[in-house]
């Protein structure tokens, strides 16, 4: 089955489930981002490192135990330390969650990345699928969560005259944590996150492997949090 056949399933039972619900929580928000990504590349046993900082979106809406995410940022720079190389880099990526237990979501995952320098343009396609688990710490105010994705390969293009040229990678793994912050009744969402992408290339690609990290701080809005009831409301005593 590809990976949009699952994403598609993974919609479809999470609508069903959301309309046999007869009592769920919405939720839509949506928030700007900073932050900060680097990627780390060794190909013929040769290291290269550059960072740079960025700026963004998200955007999620919960409708039960279905959640859609969706987001991106771009690096106006991702220099070399001490080098005059720069490119320009930028991301968008969506995710569909289905929880069929509470703090525990079934993840599907796409990321689209790419770069553009002197040297050319680059270009992944990343499709991924994973678990997610979210602890409430204390209260539903903070809400820490960590997720893992295994990075399905996919045919990569790479700069032109690169000795690894097009490939594909042959193992990615996906790491990410957070807090999220809903301060009391206020509309509005607070939060940091940290996600490190591991990229395995085989022999025939010149045993590239890359590292891609992105650190990020968000501020935003709840433009909608409500619960559906069950039944006709009563008027409290």
């Amino acid at each position: 089955m590809s990976v949009w056949r699952s994403l598609v399933l993974a919609l479809a039972l999470g609508a069903g489930a959301v309309s046999a619900a007869t009592a769920q929580a919405f939720e839509f928000a949506v928030a700007g981002t900073g932050c900060r990504a680097r990627e780390d590349a060794v190909l013929l046993n040769l290291p290269d490192s550059s960072a740079g900082w960025c700026g963004g979106a998200v955007a999620w809406v919960q409708l039960g135990p279905l959640v859609l995410e969706g987001g991106g940022f771009r690096v106006k720079q991702l220099a070399q330390p001490g080098g005059s190389i720069t490119r320009d880099a930028g991301e968008i990526r969506g995710v569909v969650a289905l929880a069929p237990v509470r703090w525990i979501s079934l993840e599907g995952s796409y990321t689209v990345r790419a770069f553009s320098s002197a040297m050319g343009y680059q270009r992944w396609q990343i499709p991924g699928a994973g678990v997610k688990v979210a602890i409430p710490l204390g209260d539903s105010t903070f809400l820490a969560y960590v997720r893992g994705h295994y990075l399905f390969p996919a045919l990569q293009q790479l700069y032109a005259g690169q000795t690894s040229g097009d490939a594909r990678y042959q193992l990615g793994l996906s790491g990410e944590s957070g807090l999220i912050v809903r301060p009391g009744r206020a509309p509005v969402v607070l939060g940091i996150t940290y996600r490190l992408e591991r990229f395995d290339f085989p022999e025939l690609a010149a045993g590239r492997l890359e590292h891609f990290e992105v650190i990020s701080a968000f501020a935003g809005l709840r433009l909608g949090r409500f619960a559906r009831p069950a039944g006709p409301r009563t008027r409290a005593p």
